[in-house]
């Protein structure tokens, strides 16, 4: 019999600031029982109430950080991928939107998250990695690049998507 296939959605939520584009980035609270402490894009697995994945994705951003559907100008998805656990994540890149003067207000929410920031999207276009773990799994090679930024260390599937992320819309090499 196989296995069902979980579906989650992340958003990569990018804005523009004096020094470049910086994506927001979230650390799991340390007492979850899964991925405590680990950093992470905004988001988690679909639910019965969500009527698709970008649904998902933005529930999600509100209740780990309080994003609007409001604070996003455009929700467009970029190809799945699975982690190594199985999950199939659909990441949603979103562009803010918040009107000029206007400072976005965001908060972890303590139950879920540790912390929130904006890393500068440079660190993974200049490809300014640590390393580059390869991992293997039921005969599938998954590698996972380690960026380190203000003392969060930035590595595994999180880091994957944000070079695909670059790889599309930033101008990236295509490195793996």
């Amino acid at each position: 019999m196989e296995k069902a296939i979980i579906d989650a959605a992340v958003v990569i939520c990018v804005r523009n600031s004096p020094t470049g584009k910086q994506v927001l980035l979230v650390q799991r609270a340390l007492h979850l029982n899964s991925h405590a402490g680990e950093v992470a894009l905004p988001g988690g697995k679909w639910e019965i109430g969500d009527a698709d994945l970008a649904a998902t994705a933005r529930r999600e951003a509100f209740e780990e950080v309080g994003l609007k559907a409001t604070d996003i100008a455009t929700l467009q998805a970029m190809p799945s991928r699975f982690t190594r656990q199985g999950i199939r994540v659909t990441p949603f890149v979103a562009e803010l939107s918040v009107a000029s003067g206007c400072e976005l207000q965001l908060v972890a929410c303590m139950q879920e998250l540790q912390a929130l920031f904006w890393m500068p999207l440079d660190i993974v276009l200049a490809d300014q990695r640590e390393r580059t773990d390869i991992f293997e799994r039921a005969g599938k090679e998954y590698w996972a690049p380690l960026y380190r930024f203000d003392g969060y260390c930035v590595w595994g599937f999180t880091a994957r998507l944000l070079v695909d992320y670059v790889n599309c819309y930033g101008g990236g090499r295509h490195y793996s």
